[in-house]
């Protein structure tokens, strides 16, 4: 297990919230043991007394399980949680026991601290997966982009050491979700039913044997729920938890949270995250202006910030006005064809993007559109037409 994992599994161990989690996982990273809290705050973008606030908090709930730390008021505090958390990490003598390894499939996610403006959501999520056996992640008016398939996965990283049974990510838009859940078990808890079996009675006997604890199942990106669902689920029990997210509205009986545009300062905090600041600083007036152009959705603002750290020397003021233009030719092309669905401020980021790359990079990325959902090897460099 890599440190930055381990500390993420901690935080959650000892029921960090997210604010108190970016700051821990922070202040602990390696690269940062030399670093002033005023630094480490800095690359949080919060103030230097609201840091030391969440590290006293955070301080606080480790001494529940290190006492040695009770001892420590103010000095010495980082180092011993440091040295508590390396021996552990380890696998000291004296250490606390070991984490039970978790067996899961969650795709990556974003920093910690670059997942900002959703705080109350994903208390909310936890909240509901508590009381309810599903919970639908739901994007308003159906937009894409507003980050449901992100809130889901820092929800299961971040609440990992919930899910002892572990938490198996499914993919309602890759292949046959039953044949998901019956490789997930095979592969993580060497779980094999008979090839000969109906599909139904090859998945329970995957339910009956699944690993004892609560388990995720998390299905992303749902369209139609009776058939890449429904029939899919465990039996009942208070130990299965399932997580949808779509841009559907489902029957009511759904528990649902609906999930927005990020608010405007949540939006300018994630483009901070993303783009020096002092950029940001030199051109603020442009800075919002982009966040309002891109409707406040956190996938804009994630491409346009890859877009801009690649080009170190192109002004807001003149970014924003290639924003423009591309919007304009897309409602040209959408005027011609109202069928076409066109999501504002995401195809304008990514058009920037694409408008960079070579004539035959280009060619490789309309080929590889027209596949299925599926590990492509990385050696490919071109396909033909046969």
């Amino acid at each position: 297990m890599q440190w930055a994992d381990f500390l993420a599994n901690e935080a959650a161990t000892h029921s960090l919230s997210p604010e108190q989690t970016a700051a821990f996982v922070e202040r602990l990273k390696t690269e940062n043991s030399g670093k002033s809290e005023a630094k480490v705050a800095r690359e949080l973008n919060i103030g230097a007394a609201a840091f030391k606030k969440r590290m006293t908090e955070v301080y606080d709930k480790f001494a529940q399980s290190y006492a040695e730390l009770a001892a420590f008021k103010s000095r010495g505090r980082l180092e011993k949680l440091r040295a508590c958390l390396t021996r552990k990490y380890n696998g000291g003598q004296d250490a606390h026991p070991t984490i039970k390894e978790i067996h899961h499939n969650i795709p990556p996610a974003v920093p910690f601290e670059k997942f900002v403006g959703r705080e109350a959501e994903l208390q909310n999520l936890h909240q509901q997966l508590q009381i309810s056996r599903q919970v639908a992640i739901v994007a308003v008016a159906g937009m894409g982009g507003v980050g449901k398939t992100e809130l889901a996965t820092q929800y299961a990283k971040q609440h990992l050491q919930n899910y002892q049974g572990g938490v198996c990510w499914l993919s309602a838009q890759g292949i046959d979700v039953g044949i998901q859940i019956l490789i997930f078990a095979e592969l993580k808890f060497n779980r094999i039913a008979p090839d000969d079996w109906e599909l139904a009675n090859r998945l329970r006997y995957c339910w009956q044997n699944w690993q004892q604890g609560e388990v995720l199942l998390v299905f992303d990106d749902v369209t139609d729920y009776k058939t890449q669902v429904q029939r899919y689920l465990p039996p009942e029990s208070p130990r299965f938890k399932v997580l949808l997210t779509t841009r559907q509205r489902f029957d009511r009986t759904l528990p649902q949270l609906p999930l927005g545009v990020l608010k405007p300062l949540a939006a300018m905090k994630l483009l901070k995250s993303l783009v020096d600041r002092e950029r940001l600083k030199s051109e603020p007036w442009a800075a919002k202006e982009i966040c309002k152009f891109l409707g406040y959705l956190p996938l804009a603002l994630e491409l346009l910030g890859r877009y801009l750290d690649t080009m170190p020397d192109l002004s807001l003021e003149k970014l924003l006005k290639q924003l423009e233009k591309k919007r304009l030719e897309h409602e040209a092309v959408v005027k011609a064809n109202p069928l076409m669905r066109y999501e504002y401020g995401v195809a304008e980021a990514i058009a920037l993007s694409w408008k960079q790359l070579d004539e035959k990079a280009q060619g490789l990325g309309c080929w590889l559109s027209l596949y299925a959902l599926a590990d492509i090897p990385f050696s490919v460099e071109w396909i033909k037409d046969r």
